[in-house]
């Protein structure tokens, strides 16, 4: 970030640039991720009134964080880094817990490289995946969190979906140009 002679609103607001312009020797960063988990999760029917819980607290879950409250959605965070929490605190309007089994949760978000490794066993109980009506894995494809989830009849996002989102933002952002989404 401090190399870009520009950054978009949203991409401060994160921290995070994954995306780099290139126009009249001038470099300008953008953040699409959350607009890629914007695109995933509006899906969900009533999504403002439902309960969501991400684990994790780097990037993707910043993103995931900023989409969330964009939709006036707070949600509540779990993580490891007791840090990075207290920075998100700071930063966003979420609810922080020691627990992915807290109250009634409608939507669990993977922000957490976990699940990378094909058959790395996602870290929670089953009894607690069972509980929610979506789990959205932000590390694409078939992963063994989706696949346990599907196997409770509990509704998955793959993250491909955030992927294939952001995509239609840079390539708009990279070439100027409306996104044939029916090519992509």
């Amino acid at each position: 970030i401090p190399l870009l002679d520009t950054i978009s609103p949203e991409a401060k607001d994160i921290g995070a640039v994954n995306t780099v312009r290139i126009e009249d020797g001038k470099s300008h960063g953008f953040n699409t991720d959350w607009i890629g988990v914007d695109g995933a999760l509006r899906e969900i029917p009533n999504l403002e009134d439902k309960k969501v819980i991400i684990n994790g607290t780097g990037g993707a879950t910043r993103a995931a964080i900023y989409a969330l409250n964009k939709l006036n959605v707070v949600p509540y965070v779990y993580g490891r880094n007791e840090e990075k929490l207290e920075l998100l605190t700071k930063e966003f309007k979420i609810i922080t817990t020691d627990s992915l089994s807290t109250e009634k949760i409608d939507i669990f978000i993977n922000g957490t490289p976990i699940g990378l490794e094909k058959e790395e066993r996602y870290p929670i109980e089953d009894t607690v995946l069972r509980g929610f009506e979506y789990v959205f894995d932000m590390v694409y494809g078939e992963t063994e969190l989706l696949r346990r989830a599907q196997s409770f009849s509990v509704k998955t996002i793959n993250g491909f979906e955030m992927v294939l989102h952001q995509g239609y933002e840079q390539f708009e952002i990279l070439t100027g140009e409306k996104v044939p989404k029916e090519v992509m």
